[in-house]
């Protein structure tokens, strides 16, 4: 909301009350005028709306947050650090929109993560509210600069580099949330306490040299457990404690997730005693089992296991496992 109109600034720490997008339409109709040296607008009749009743959305304050607001809690959040970000959306705007338009249990699924804004105003309204919704953050692949004869030169990279020298998807929007889960001490020296929640950070990638029919054994291995880890992001038990050539094994707060990944099951029986190991510290335990057949078929092994329950490899993953070993 700080640009030059018609050659004209706005006031020092002060901003236009009309975007980029509404001065260049006023601007295109000649409606844009000048008056005692100051912008104004020519408004028309048919820019006046009759409507009586708008979005929530529209009647939300200013004094909920600004970008400047919103800048200001994640430079204390991250605080020596200087992120670099010029305009962040405020926490309190982001859940009151969540407050209104998810429920308890949602999914918030946020495609330009930016600074995270949207993850930490999920973790406050689960506890404002007492939810449990979860939050996944996306950022693409966007192009960072070198600079070259004093020329800024555009590459390509997996993260947005600053000026101040931080990539923002790890050292900003990752570290920003761990921060709020965990606790930190912010700029003025008042220790903040932790959300609570787990995170989890994800990049994806192209997997070895070879498709899946040329695939050596390195390819194999590597693909299998990265078809894994999505079985236990789906079961929402992210940390990876244990994993092997043949079995990856996962814990969340609850629930635990054991995957055998291969129809190699020369490890089935060492697998086995690691499920037995683990599954009387969770509520459940999920068991994958990658199988020609069906998963079922291996159910009385983990008979005498309590808190098992055996299920089906998805499609997608499934038809994954069988390129990899089909050969």
């Amino acid at each position: 909301m700080i640009f030059p109109i018609l050659g004209i600034n706005p006031p020092e720490n002060k901003q236009w009350k009309w975007g980029i997008d509404t001065i260049e339409k006023y601007s295109k109709r000649n409606d844009l005028i000048l008056i005692d040296n100051y912008p104004s607008l020519k408004i028309r009749p048919d820019d006046e709306k009759n409507d009586i009743t708008e979005p929530f959305w529209g009647f939300i304050p200013k004094e909920i947050g600004t970008a400047e607001t919103g800048k200001k809690e994640l430079n204390s959040i991250l605080y020596p650090k200087d992120p670099g970000f010029e305009t962040v959306k405020p926490k309190e705007l982001i859940e009151k929109l969540l407050y209104h338009a998810s429920t308890e249990k949602s999914i918030i699924l946020d495609f330009f993560a930016g600074s995270g804004t949207t993850l930490q105003a999920t973790l406050v309204a689960n506890k404002n509210y007492n939810g449990t919704r979860q939050c996944i953050l996306i950022q693409n692949k966007e192009k960072t600069f070198e600079v070259k004869d004093g020329i800024e030169i555009a590459k390509e990279g997996y993260e947005t580099t600053f000026s101040s020298g931080y990539k923002y998807i790890s050292d900003i929007t990752y570290e920003r949330n761990r921060c709020v889960m965990q606790g930190y001490t912010n700029s003025k020296g008042e220790q903040i306490p932790g959300l609570g929640n787990s995170l989890k950070y994800y990049k994806t990638a192209f997997i070895g040299q070879n498709n899946c029919k040329n695939a050596n054994d390195d390819d194999r291995t590597e693909l299998a457990k990265k078809a894994g880890c999505l079985l236990s992001l789906g079961e929402n038990t992210l940390d990876e404690i244990c994993s092997t050539e043949y079995y990856q094994l996962f814990s969340g707060s609850k629930e635990a997730t054991a995957v055998y990944f291969t129809d190699d099951y020369e490890k089935f029986d060492e697998f086995k005693e690691k499920v037995a190991e683990l599954a009387p510290k969770f509520k459940k335990t999920f068991v994958y089992i990658f199988a020609w057949s069906s998963a079922d078929d291996f159910a009385y092994e983990f008979e005498d296991i309590p808190n098992i329950q055996i299920k089906a490899i998805p499609l997608p993953i499934l038809e994954i496992y069988k390129s990899i070993y089909n050969v």
